[in-house]
């Protein structure tokens, strides 16, 4: 397959949301969903994308993202940040991570 998209995210309803699209349009998913031992499945699998829950069992997304932005060979990876947190923190939040 060609695309393939790693959605990090503990919610079963909002996986199965996101798988269900995601696929339609083409996408090889896999899933996850703690983040103590995101990153490295994100080094193992190597994806395209990660669509990256906020709020995650065991590390919050911020750290697993600063961890991939560490991560010389995974520095460039695009990711999506996914959250239900208001405007105002989304925004302090996204600046956190430039």
């Amino acid at each position: 397959m060609g695309r393939h998209v790693l959605l990090i995210e503990d919610e079963p309803n909002i996986v199965e949301a996101i798988r269900f699209i995601l696929t339609r349009d083409g996408w090889r998913v896999s899933t996850h969903g703690d983040g103590a031992d995101a990153v490295a499945v994100v080094q193992r699998l190597r994806p395209d994308v990660v669509i990256l829950d906020v709020m995650l069992p065991g590390q919050l997304g911020l750290e697993v993202l600063r961890a991939l932005r560490a991560d010389p060979a995974l520095a460039a990876l695009r990711v999506m940040v996914l959250t239900a947190k208001g405007a105002t923190r989304r925004k302090a939040w996204g600046r956190m991570c430039l």
